[in-house]
């Protein structure tokens, strides 16, 4: 660290006093200085309630990404699922003389609810993770 030495000039008292001023760490000469304010102490029982406003804070805005998700996923899902009703009465009426081969039509059905089969055991298991012990 700094070692004090005798000063015998007003050069090196100015020196010095530089000197001493570069060995104290910024934000501690600002302090001194008074263009900071002092740092407020905190009590441990103001770190533990501040910690459980954070975790509290995490928890609600977790919450709200997983509504958000889950209203999207849905939307998705219901419009899918409405779309590949309305393909299969197309299908089963022939209107406007829409006519898919049977075999393409069964893979679209059958993929569409696969899909939507695995999109949901996607949304549950991964926005619902089981909690370990």
């Amino acid at each position: 660290m700094v070692k004090n030495r005798r000063v015998k000039s007003s050069k090196d008292k100015q020196l010095q006093k530089y000197y001493d001023f570069l060995a104290v760490p910024t934000l501690d000469r600002k302090i001194a200085s008074g263009s900071l304010p002092t740092p407020k102490r905190s009590s441990i029982s103001d770190e533990l309630e501040r910690a459980q406003k954070l975790k509290n804070d995490d928890a609600e805005q977790d919450i709200q990404l997983k509504k958000i998700t889950l209203n999207r996923l849905f939307k998705l899902l219901v419009s899918e699922t409405i779309v590949i009703f309305i393909v299969s009465f197309m299908q089963a009426t022939h209107v406007f003389h829409f006519a898919l081969e049977e075999w393409s039509f069964k893979l679209l059905t059958s993929v569409t609810i696969t899909q939507i089969t695995v999109m949901l055991f996607v949304a549950v298991s991964y926005l619902f993770p089981k909690k370990r012990p």
